[in-house]
């Protein structure tokens, strides 16, 4: 599925077409497999592999509509520390092209994976969350969330600017067996888009802040997660037979507080 929020920023113009409202029915599938590993002794070294099937389905409501859905399964090992087998929660999205220039759209996770895990989950569960490493599928299952976004883009010559504001109403569950329920904060994000050029000369920049609510455990805050600011810019140069891209990306993020001491987070997978 497309990223959210970001997928409506610079495409809500006609510089570039909006992804899926030129065609009907679209289907992608596939198997995925990734690994890390570390070079140090203790067990958490050992190799941590993840077999991913995905299936994303689109379709063409009407000439404005569209909906999307995606989920999948996956299979992660982490050798003698645990295996886990479960299906990933179920991502549904209804994107809406109201007006030229002008997108609406919002969308729900539906909690079709893993929840309240026991030790060798959890633990497993922690080993792929972290950034660092870098797996696409990097938790298990989390609550019922709902999301709501729109955006406005214009365009003058060869300038083209979009903005944008989407918000992520995070739903309560339960992480760990026999424990209290986990309610993630919610997040607002807002985004900046430009295009300078023409498609075969696109200078693009997007920027977008995230700002996040604290997370409760047991009615209690339990974590701060610090808001990130992140900018990304790109010059790409279309030949007749080849292409040149040069891209530049930073992201900043404030600093993230434990309010809950002995809380058990998973803090990495936001």
């Amino acid at each position: 599925l497309l990223a959210w929020p970001e997928r409506t920023i610079a495409q809500s113009v006609d510089l570039d077409p909006v992804p899926g409202f030129d065609r009907g029915v679209t289907l992608t599938t596939g198997v995925r497999y990734e690994s890390y590993d570390e070079d140090r002794s203790d067990p958490a070294g050992q190799r941590l592999g993840q077999l991913n099937a995905y299936l994303n389905l689109g379709a063409l409501l009407r000439s404005n509509v569209r909906i999307d859905v995606a989920s999948g399964w996956n299979d992660t090992n982490w050798h003698t520390l645990g295996d886990v087998s479960t299906a990933n929660d179920t991502k549904v999205e209804v994107s809406i092209r109201p007006a030229e220039h002008f997108m609406i759209g919002g969308g729900i996770n539906a909690p079709t994976g893993l929840t309240g895990l026991d030790i060798e989950e959890l633990v497993v569960a922690q080993g792929m969350a972290s950034r660092i490493k870098g797996y696409t599928t990097n938790k298990f299952g989390e609550g019922v969330d709902y999301n709501a976004r729109v955006s406005y883009g214009a365009r003058t010559g060869t300038l083209s600017a979009a903005a944008g504001v989407g918000v992520l109403w995070k739903g309560h569950y339960t992480m760990i067996q026999n424990q209290g329920e986990y309610d993630p904060g919610d997040q607002i994000t807002f985004t900046l888009g430009t295009d300078v050029g023409s498609p075969e000369r696109l200078w693009r920049t997007n920027a977008s802040l995230t700002l996040y609510a604290r997370d409760e455990q047991d009615g209690t805050d339990a974590f701060e997660f610090g808001n990130r600011l992140r900018v990304e810019t790109w010059y790409r140069h279309r030949l007749p037979r080849v292409s040149f891209l040069i891209r530049a990306r930073s992201i900043l993020r404030a600093d993230s507080k434990i309010l809950q001491p002995g809380a058990i987070l998973n803090p990495e997978t936001r």
